[in-house]
């Protein structure tokens, strides 16, 4: 049954077509499973996944559990494909996206997440367009959720601030956003 539901996961992983991973910074942690299910539950329990899609992340985060035991290696690409889909799913901004631009419609999320254990400042341009989800603790390595409130145009800026002491230029990233 293991051996079937990692078949599976593999086979529905392979079967959509995603784009192909951009480098990962060096400063970037990869994620590990309980990372995965950590964000698939906010996800959850923000609606911003289907739940059709959940129960396939679900199956999929279990045939990783089953392969981290019997083949590791299959389990780390498998952990990739799974971040590259979550991130598809949901609109998840990077360092990796830095000057980049995505289009939300009314009522999509966002989330920022450097996904390290930096500070960041973080900086919405337009509030009218982008509305903050406050008063929720996020998991380590998500530094904002927005919803798309209105059509417009927005950006989203963050700037790195350093412990005292630190003699290196903070890293910044800046996000635009379309809601159509």
């Amino acid at each position: 049954m293991k051996y079937v539901a990692a078949v599976l996961a593999v086979f529905l992983v392979g079967a959509r077509p995603h784009p192909s991973p951009s480098p990962t910074p060096a400063y970037n942690a990869e994620p590990t499973l309980n990372d995965l299910r950590q964000r698939l539950d906010q996800a959850a329990s923000l609606k911003s996944i289907s739940d059709d899609r959940i129960l396939l992340v679900r199956a999929e985060l279990k045939a990783i559990e089953d392969a981290q035991t019997n083949t590791p290696s299959l389990a780390a690409q498998m952990i990739g494909d799974v971040t590259r889909q979550l991130d598809e799913f949901q609109h998840w901004l990077s360092m990796t996206d830095n000057e980049n631009r995505i289009y939300l419609h009314v009522g999509d999320h966002v989330t920022v997440a450097m996904r390290d254990q930096a500070q960041w400042s973080v900086t919405n341009q337009n509030g009218n367009v982008l509305a903050p989800i406050t008063g929720v603790m996020w998991i380590r390595g998500i530094q904002a959720v927005f919803t798309a409130k209105s059509r417009g145009s927005s950006s989203i800026r963050l700037v790195e601030q350093l412990p005292k002491g630190i003699k290196r230029p903070s890293r910044t990233a800046t996000f635009y956003v379309k809601v159509i």
